[in-house]
């Protein structure tokens, strides 16, 4: 059994695009994904995300990286690796991750999803630094969201009281 996996394709897809791509997976995607880190490397960018407890493994380190390769080309290289390095396998989810992240840029699935629901980036803005078109501006808490430290409550919403 496996304890990491590494996967490499090439995308006729820009840099940013698959930036965003990735982003939305982590935030609308549902699936255990948390915002790591993002970086700027030679010709791209590097996202790191961790992935929470399974039946079948104790989490997850994944490394997105993101390259140009010229040409209209771009690379995406993703490496997932067991989070406790006592576990001796993984049972197919470091593989599971990597197949989730690559359909997650194919098919735009959430990304659409959160230009649909007008949501913010939160944590991981886009490169640029400004969201999409047609999103609303960076900072403002998604409907239903607890508001962030520092924001005032939502209106309806009670203060945090002891907590």
């Amino acid at each position: 059994m496996a304890r990491k996996y590494n996967e490499s394709r090439t995308y006729q897809i820009g840099v940013n695009e698959i930036g965003d791509r990735v982003r939305a997976l982590i935030i609308v995607g549902g699936k255990g994904y948390t915002p790591g880190y993002e970086k700027n490397i030679d010709h791209g960018i590097e996202i790191g995300m961790g992935h929470s407890l399974t039946m079948k493994s104790y989490g997850e380190n994944i490394t997105v990286g993101i390259v140009d390769q010229g040409n209209g080309q771009t690379m995406v290289n993703v490496f997932s690796t067991n989070a406790w390095p006592l576990q001796l396998g993984d049972m197919g989810q470091n593989k599971k991750n990597a197949e989730e992240i690559f359909n997650a840029i194919e098919t735009r699935q959430y990304l659409n999803m959160m230009q649909q629901q007008g949501m913010p980036w939160q944590g991981m803005p886009p490169q640029q630094g400004m969201p999409p078109q047609g999103m609303p501006p960076q900072g403002m808490p998604p409907q239903g969201m607890p508001p962030q430290q520092g924001m005032p409550p939502q209106q309806g919403m009670p203060p945090n009281q002891g907590m």
